[in-house]
């Protein structure tokens, strides 16, 4: 999955990942908040993430392995029953920065084990979705002066 934003590669980058993920809580229809959010001595990020469904709240932690400015970004989801890993890249393109995500997706338990192939157009859909709302995010607003 992917959306264009209408950024440079540093722009989107700095877009999402900058001010402690404040674009992401901000555009995101289902991420509530970052908390305790950490940037590591190596440079990597760590943080607590709130996603809301309705009126139910669930708490992941983000571990991020790669963030490679502006080109690229790994990090491991726990915490929720299907974690494992989140892949982000950016590319540049007319108009804009491509970026591009997918889970690689880890049953953390037994009976998680059969989800995967039955979440994975729910987790397509989901990441689309958050990808588009975050690059409508990004675009130009017409100020009023």
């Amino acid at each position: 999955m992917s959306a264009v934003f209408p950024l440079s590669p540093e722009e989107t980058w700095d877009f999402l990942f900058g001010d402690q993920l404040r674009h992401i809580v901000q555009f995101s229809p289902t991420v509530a908040a970052v908390e305790e959010f950490e940037m590591r001595p190596d440079g990597t990020p760590f943080y607590r993430m709130v996603n809301k469904l309705g009126p139910l709240r669930k708490r992941s932690t983000s571990d991020y392995f790669i963030h490679e400015r502006p080109t690229r970004s790994a990090n491991r989801v726990l915490g929720l029953p299907v974690g494992g890993e989140f892949h982000m890249t950016f590319e540049p393109v007319p108009g804009g920065t491509r970026v591009s995500g997918h889970w690689q997706v880890q049953a953390q338990n037994r009976l998680a084990g059969a989800l995967p192939r039955m979440m994975h157009p729910l987790l397509t859909w989901y990441l689309q979705r958050e990808l588009r709302a975050w690059a409508r995010g990004a675009e130009p607003r017409d100020r009023i002066p």
